[in-house]
């Protein structure tokens, strides 16, 4: 499906494109390649999960940088990816995740969680019989039926191993439902709808808003 021919069309014209989006490593794989750029981070997956079935990831770990910055990478991809494989396609899965960091007042995100979230004691964990270093929750709500095209969404609230002053927010939306037919791949609407998400109610769920 991915031929060597064929990558190396995707590459230049992400090159061609017009943020110039060249990358510092180029791995292929037995399914397609993988891109890296360090600086801004932008990663790049291609590669068949099935008979006629490709995947197009696109990523930025640590991004240090606007939101609105890598939606603009992610649609340049976008863009090259269908110059190079124009024929009709149907899109049989979409997911989108966002990470965000948050300091938290109480100096520890587990206590903020545990405490003043969850209203329980610190006596309360005693009965584990052993320090708590971390911790957290994990909610999955699945797609409403009465909704058309809905995403299931899986939010994970923890406290920051890393640095117990943070606490790391997951978000992230899987359309298990396949488009319809010639709709075109979008990266923005997937984008906004879990920013939006992660703006109104998961904000306001972490902060014990109504």
């Amino acid at each position: 499906m991915y031929e060597p021919a064929a990558l190396l069309r995707f590459q230049q014209a992400l090159a061609e494109t017009s943020g110039a989006l060249v990358f510092d490593q180029t791995q292929r794989t037995p399914t397609g390649i993988v891109l890296v750029r360090q600086g801004p981070p932008l990663h790049i997956t291609i590669g068949s999960v099935g008979p006629g079935i490709g995947q197009l990831l696109i990523a930025a770990p640590q991004p240090g940088r606007p939101l609105v910055s890598f939606i603009e990478d992610a649609e340049m991809v976008v863009a090259a990816y269908r110059r190079v494989w124009a024929g009709p396609l149907q899109i049989v899965r979409r997911d989108c995740t966002l990470r965000y960091l948050y300091a938290v007042r109480e100096g520890h995100a587990m206590q903020f969680l545990w405490e003043r979230r969850l209203h329980q004691t610190e006596e309360a964990l005693s009965a584990l019989g052993r320090p708590v270093l971390g911790g957290g929750l994990r909610l999955v709500m699945p797609p409403r039926p009465a909704v058309p095209d809905d995403a299931g969404v899986e939010v994970k609230i923890e406290s920051f191993l890393s640095d117990a002053r943070q606490l790391f927010l997951e978000t992230q939306f899987v359309w298990e439902t396949p488009a319809a037919p010639g709709l075109e791949p979008d990266p923005r609407p997937l984008i906004e709808a879990v920013d939006a998400f992660i703006d109104g109610p998961a904000t306001r769920f972490i902060a014990g808003e109504s």
